[in-house]
């Protein structure tokens, strides 16, 4: 397996997917919007079809995952204990493409996934995964949620603020 030490703040792409990761305020904060942006992935490993990547994590934050893949590509998101997380796909007409997002623990309410919900690492390096997604049959992406000032060691000082951007701009997602 190869090992990388590269960051993205946005989107990680691959050739028939793309991944982004949102930041959720977990606590509302009116008049401010609860959208604080993408937040940074790190690549640790990859190889044909399996991904291992680190997502830079704040305690105070939620996050959810958005896959885009071709219309009739399956794609499940789970946690590390086997809780599903719920599949709200937005399609969209013209491309036929698939917005799968993964925000919701199947049978919670509460929406956005946050430290209570999976482990929180503080090495990038150390066994175990926060959620683990699967593209079609052959692409598995295995995220670990890794404390921000250690995930600042291993890939270097992100550009997001830690808490902006404070209100929408507009931006779509990819």
């Amino acid at each position: 397996m190869t090992q990388f030490r590269e960051a993205t703040v946005g989107v990680f792409r691959s050739r028939n997917w793309s991944l982004s990761v949102q930041r959720w305020r977990a606590t509302a904060a009116p008049p401010l919007s609860s959208n604080l942006g993408a937040a940074p992935v790190g690549v640790l490993a990859r190889r044909s079809g399996f991904y291992r990547l680190a997502l830079r994590a704040l305690a105070r934050e939620r996050f959810w995952i958005s896959v885009t893949a071709r219309h009739g590509v399956v794609v499940t998101a789970r946690l590390e204990d086997g809780r599903a997380v719920q599949d709200e796909q937005l399609v969209d007409g013209v491309t036929g493409c698939v917005v799968h997002r993964f925000a919701r623990i199947v049978g919670e309410a509460d929406d956005g996934i946050g430290s209570r919900h999976v482990p929180v690492f503080h090495e990038s390096d150390a066994p175990g995964d926060s959620v683990v997604l699967e593209v079609g049959s052959r692409t598995r992406i295995h995220l670990r949620a890794v404390r921000a000032r250690d995930f600042d060691a291993s890939f270097g000082a992100q550009t997001v603020a830690e808490g902006g951007p404070y209100e929408y701009g507009g931006w779509h997602l990819p």
